[in-house]
């Protein structure tokens, strides 16, 4: 019976795609903390813009924005017409 490492240490043809694979793969074990610490920005960044969206809708910020009018300006029925 054939040991095991000496049946995977049988040079064999691999295709091309295949070992692309292992270099991404060569490349994601090598950068991956800066791949993980890109993930978290991207992924707080997202959580942000959510969040604010949320609380937004929630409790109206656009609305109190709309207030920062001239408070000069009297809008009734008159000035549309």
């Amino acid at each position: 019976m054939v040991d095991i490492w000496t049946a995977l240490s049988v040079p064999v043809s691999v295709p091309d795609h295949v070992k692309m694979q292992y270099i991404y793969l060569d490349w994601w074990m090598d950068n991956h903390l800066v791949l993980y610490a890109v993930g978290l920005l991207a992924g707080a960044l997202i959580g942000w813009v959510i969040l604010r969206g949320t609380y937004a809708m929630l409790f109206g910020l656009r609305a109190r924005r709309m207030d920062r009018r001239d408070p000069k300006l009297v809008y009734t029925s008159r000035n549309i017409v």
